[in-house]
């Protein structure tokens, strides 16, 4: 992985009493961290669909789109729109279920891959 440039942004969150709640109920607890990380990926999806990547941007959609990442971040639903004008219907759907389909795991690994992919798209342009 190649070092970041620039600005760097780190997202922290916190869960009341996680601590006490780690010792009486470990498995609640990794669904809660579960639950949190669809909302910081929707914004992903937000911004690489901004640059361009709609396919990427559709695949992370559909693993983040969830009712309350919508209430939360409500630009995810322009986003879905514009992603379903761009792709059409039928191929933001397929594009969609796949990220539906991932882990937790697997729908972070892809989302910084894609990110990476990304960065070094836009290093690529700049040098030419």
């Amino acid at each position: 992985m190649v070092t970041p440039l620039g600005i760097v942004t780190f997202l922290f969150t916190d869960i009341e009493g996680s601590t006490r709640r780690w010792d009486s109920d470990a498995d609640g607890m990794r669904a809660a961290l579960a639950a949190q990380v669809p909302g910081p990926l929707a914004l992903i999806g937000v911004l690489l669909d901004r640059f361009g990547r709609n396919e990427t941007a559709a695949t992370i959609m559909g693993f983040a789109e969830r009712p309350a990442t919508r209430t939360t971040f409500p630009e995810t639903a322009t986003t879905i729109a514009h992603l379903r004008e761009m792709l059409g219907g039928e191929t933001y759907e397929s594009l969609a279920s796949d990220g539906a389909s991932m882990t937790t795991a697997a729908a972070v690994n892809y989302a910084l891959n894609e990110i990476e992919r990304a960065r070094a798209d836009l290093i690529a342009h700049e040098q030419t």
